[in-house]
Protein backbone atom coordinates (compact mmCIF):
# COMPACT_ATOMS: atom_id res chain seq x y z
CA UNK A 1 0.00 0.00 0.00
CA UNK A 2 1.14 3.57 -0.76
CA UNK A 3 1.16 6.05 2.12
CA UNK A 4 -1.20 8.70 0.78
CA UNK A 5 -1.45 11.21 3.63
CA UNK A 6 0.42 11.35 6.90
CA UNK A 7 0.03 13.58 9.89
CA UNK A 8 2.99 13.62 12.26
CA UNK A 9 2.67 15.06 15.78
CA UNK A 10 -0.06 17.46 14.70
CA UNK A 11 -0.98 20.28 17.06
CA UNK A 12 -3.46 23.07 16.33
CA UNK A 13 -4.10 25.95 18.72
CA UNK A 14 -6.66 28.74 18.39
CA UNK A 15 -6.78 32.04 20.26
CA UNK A 16 -10.18 32.97 21.71
CA UNK A 17 -9.67 36.26 23.50
CA UNK A 18 -7.08 35.61 26.15
CA UNK A 19 -7.67 31.85 26.05
CA UNK A 20 -5.72 29.37 23.93
CA UNK A 21 -7.84 26.45 22.72
CA UNK A 22 -5.81 23.33 21.94
CA UNK A 23 -7.91 21.64 19.25
CA UNK A 24 -5.28 19.00 18.41
CA UNK A 25 -2.67 17.74 20.86
CA UNK A 26 -0.15 15.57 19.07
CA UNK A 27 -1.97 13.48 16.46
CA UNK A 28 -0.20 10.85 14.36
CA UNK A 29 -2.20 9.37 11.50
CA UNK A 30 -1.41 7.53 8.27
CA UNK A 31 -3.86 7.09 5.39
CA UNK A 32 -2.92 4.59 2.71
CA UNK A 33 -4.21 4.24 -0.84
CA UNK A 34 -7.52 2.39 -0.86
CA UNK A 35 -8.31 3.16 2.78
CA UNK A 36 -11.93 3.49 3.92
CA UNK A 37 -11.54 5.04 7.34
CA UNK A 38 -13.99 6.47 9.84
CA UNK A 39 -13.23 8.96 12.61
CA UNK A 40 -15.72 9.13 15.47
CA UNK A 41 -15.78 11.10 18.68
CA UNK A 42 -17.75 13.73 20.60
CA UNK A 43 -18.28 17.26 19.28
CA UNK A 44 -15.24 19.42 19.93
CA UNK A 45 -12.81 16.49 19.93
CA UNK A 46 -10.85 17.87 16.94
CA UNK A 47 -12.21 15.77 14.08
CA UNK A 48 -12.98 18.61 11.68
CA UNK A 49 -9.74 20.40 12.58
CA UNK A 50 -7.83 17.25 11.66
CA UNK A 51 -9.56 17.09 8.25
CA UNK A 52 -8.69 20.75 7.63
CA UNK A 53 -5.01 20.10 8.31
CA UNK A 54 -4.86 16.95 6.18
CA UNK A 55 -6.56 18.76 3.31
CA UNK A 56 -4.23 21.79 3.60
CA UNK A 57 -7.13 24.12 4.39
CA UNK A 58 -5.11 25.32 7.38
CA UNK A 59 -1.60 24.81 8.69
CA UNK A 60 -0.68 23.05 11.93
CA UNK A 61 0.64 25.04 14.86
CA UNK A 62 3.18 22.27 15.22
CA UNK A 63 3.84 19.07 13.31
CA UNK A 64 3.85 18.01 9.66
CA UNK A 65 1.44 16.82 6.98
CA UNK A 66 2.91 14.76 4.14
CA UNK A 67 1.37 13.77 0.81
CA UNK A 68 3.14 10.75 -0.68
CA UNK A 69 6.18 11.62 1.40
CA UNK A 70 6.27 15.31 0.46
CA UNK A 71 5.81 17.83 3.25
CA UNK A 72 2.91 20.18 2.54
CA UNK A 73 4.42 22.88 4.74
CA UNK A 74 7.14 23.27 2.10
CA UNK A 75 4.65 23.76 -0.74
CA UNK A 76 4.18 27.29 -2.06
CA UNK A 77 0.68 28.76 -2.46
CA UNK A 78 0.34 27.54 -6.05
CA UNK A 79 1.43 24.00 -5.15
CA UNK A 80 -1.03 23.92 -2.24
CA UNK A 81 -3.80 25.14 -4.53
CA UNK A 82 -3.04 22.36 -7.02
CA UNK A 83 -2.94 19.80 -4.22
CA UNK A 84 -6.37 20.86 -2.95
CA UNK A 85 -7.84 21.05 -6.45
CA UNK A 86 -6.52 17.81 -7.94
CA UNK A 87 -5.50 15.43 -5.16
CA UNK A 88 -8.16 15.91 -2.49
CA UNK A 89 -11.94 16.04 -2.65
CA UNK A 90 -13.83 17.77 0.17
CA UNK A 91 -17.32 17.09 1.48
CA UNK A 92 -17.99 19.96 3.89
CA UNK A 93 -20.49 19.76 6.71
CA UNK A 94 -21.59 23.31 5.77
CA UNK A 95 -21.89 22.33 2.07
CA UNK A 96 -20.19 25.48 0.65
CA UNK A 97 -22.27 25.49 -2.54
CA UNK A 98 -22.73 28.65 -4.60
CA UNK A 99 -26.41 29.54 -4.27
CA UNK A 100 -26.50 31.30 -7.66
CA UNK A 101 -25.27 28.22 -9.57
CA UNK A 102 -27.15 25.09 -10.61
CA UNK A 103 -26.28 21.67 -9.24
CA UNK A 104 -24.32 20.90 -12.42
CA UNK A 105 -22.46 24.21 -12.30
CA UNK A 106 -21.58 23.66 -8.64
CA UNK A 107 -20.13 20.23 -9.42
CA UNK A 108 -17.98 21.80 -12.13
CA UNK A 109 -16.56 24.55 -9.87
CA UNK A 110 -13.28 22.67 -9.08
CA UNK A 111 -12.61 22.31 -12.82
CA UNK A 112 -13.28 25.92 -13.83
CA UNK A 113 -9.72 27.25 -13.23
CA UNK A 114 -8.36 24.85 -15.86
CA UNK A 115 -11.24 25.30 -18.28
CA UNK A 116 -14.40 23.15 -18.50
CA UNK A 117 -14.67 20.83 -21.51
CA UNK A 118 -17.66 18.91 -22.84
CA UNK A 119 -16.02 15.78 -21.45
CA UNK A 120 -16.04 17.40 -17.99
CA UNK A 121 -19.72 18.31 -18.34
CA UNK A 122 -20.55 14.75 -19.37
CA UNK A 123 -18.66 13.34 -16.36
CA UNK A 124 -20.37 15.77 -13.97
CA UNK A 125 -23.81 14.82 -15.29
CA UNK A 126 -22.92 11.14 -14.91
CA UNK A 127 -21.87 11.70 -11.28
CA UNK A 128 -25.10 13.55 -10.48
CA UNK A 129 -27.08 10.70 -12.01
CA UNK A 130 -25.11 8.17 -9.93
CA UNK A 131 -26.03 10.00 -6.70
CA UNK A 132 -29.69 10.12 -7.72
CA UNK A 133 -29.85 13.69 -9.01
CA UNK A 134 -29.96 13.09 -12.76
CA UNK A 135 -33.20 15.05 -13.04
CA UNK A 136 -32.05 17.90 -10.77
CA UNK A 137 -28.97 19.09 -12.65
CA UNK A 138 -30.46 22.51 -13.45
CA UNK A 139 -31.83 23.17 -9.96
CA UNK A 140 -30.14 25.70 -7.70
CA UNK A 141 -29.39 24.96 -4.00
CA UNK A 142 -32.49 26.92 -2.90
CA UNK A 143 -34.56 24.44 -4.93
CA UNK A 144 -32.95 21.37 -3.39
CA UNK A 145 -33.47 19.60 -0.08
CA UNK A 146 -30.65 19.31 2.46
CA UNK A 147 -30.07 15.72 1.40
CA UNK A 148 -29.93 16.65 -2.28
CA UNK A 149 -27.47 19.45 -1.55
CA UNK A 150 -25.22 17.02 0.32
CA UNK A 151 -25.23 14.66 -2.65
CA UNK A 152 -24.21 17.55 -4.92
CA UNK A 153 -21.21 18.15 -2.64
CA UNK A 154 -20.19 14.50 -2.95
CA UNK A 155 -20.33 14.69 -6.75
CA UNK A 156 -18.31 17.91 -6.63
CA UNK A 157 -15.71 16.26 -4.38
CA UNK A 158 -14.95 13.50 -6.88
CA UNK A 159 -15.36 15.29 -10.23
CA UNK A 160 -11.61 15.96 -10.46
CA UNK A 161 -10.87 12.27 -9.78
CA UNK A 162 -8.82 12.91 -6.61
CA UNK A 163 -6.70 10.42 -4.68
CA UNK A 164 -8.62 10.86 -1.44
CA UNK A 165 -11.91 12.29 -0.21
CA UNK A 166 -12.14 13.99 3.18
CA UNK A 167 -15.79 13.91 4.23
CA UNK A 168 -17.20 15.75 7.24
CA UNK A 169 -20.54 14.19 8.28
CA UNK A 170 -21.58 13.25 4.70
CA UNK A 171 -24.79 11.55 5.90
CA UNK A 172 -25.64 14.09 8.59
CA UNK A 173 -28.57 15.66 6.69
CA UNK A 174 -29.81 12.52 4.97
CA UNK A 175 -32.67 10.20 5.81
CA UNK A 176 -31.70 6.62 6.56
CA UNK A 177 -32.38 5.21 3.08
CA UNK A 178 -30.58 8.03 1.25
CA UNK A 179 -27.69 7.81 3.69
CA UNK A 180 -27.36 4.08 3.06
CA UNK A 181 -27.38 4.62 -0.70
CA UNK A 182 -24.76 7.35 -0.50
CA UNK A 183 -22.50 5.23 1.68
CA UNK A 184 -22.89 2.30 -0.73
CA UNK A 185 -21.90 4.61 -3.57
CA UNK A 186 -18.77 5.77 -1.74
CA UNK A 187 -17.85 2.17 -0.92
CA UNK A 188 -18.28 1.30 -4.61
CA UNK A 189 -15.87 4.10 -5.55
CA UNK A 190 -13.44 2.76 -2.98
CA UNK A 191 -13.68 -0.86 -4.11
CA UNK A 192 -13.91 -0.37 -7.89
CA UNK A 193 -11.66 2.67 -8.38
CA UNK A 194 -9.44 2.55 -5.31
CA UNK A 195 -10.53 6.01 -4.15
CA UNK A 196 -9.55 6.55 -0.52
CA UNK A 197 -12.00 7.99 2.02
CA UNK A 198 -11.57 9.54 5.46
CA UNK A 199 -15.02 10.08 6.92
CA UNK A 200 -15.93 11.96 10.08
CA UNK A 201 -19.31 10.73 11.31
CA UNK A 202 -21.72 10.42 14.19
CA UNK A 203 -23.76 7.87 12.20
CA UNK A 204 -22.00 4.75 13.44
CA UNK A 205 -24.64 2.47 11.89
CA UNK A 206 -22.84 2.88 8.56
CA UNK A 207 -19.59 1.44 9.92
CA UNK A 208 -19.11 -2.18 8.88
CA UNK A 209 -16.99 -4.98 10.23
CA UNK A 210 -13.54 -4.69 8.75
CA UNK A 211 -13.67 -0.90 8.34
CA UNK A 212 -10.82 1.05 9.83
CA UNK A 213 -12.12 3.01 12.82
CA UNK A 214 -10.36 5.80 14.73
CA UNK A 215 -11.74 7.40 17.89
CA UNK A 216 -10.88 10.97 18.88
CA UNK A 217 -11.23 12.63 22.24
CA UNK A 218 -9.84 15.92 23.55
CA UNK A 219 -7.70 16.51 20.48
CA UNK A 220 -6.01 13.11 20.53
CA UNK A 221 -6.47 9.79 18.79
CA UNK A 222 -7.48 6.98 21.06
CA UNK A 223 -8.69 3.57 20.06
CA UNK A 224 -7.77 2.45 16.54
CA UNK A 225 -9.02 -0.66 14.72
Amino acid sequence: MIKMLEGKDLHKYFKMGTTTVKALRGVDITLESGDFTFIVGPSGSGKTTLLDLLGALSRPTKGRVLYKGKELNKFNDYQLSMFRRKKVGFVFQSYNLNRSLTALENVLVPIQPQGVTQKDVKRAKKLLKEVGLGKRTNHKPTQLSGGEIQRVTVARAIVNQPDIVLADEPTGELDTKTGENLMKYMRKLNEKKGLSFLIVTHDTEYIEEGDRLIEMKDGKLHKKT
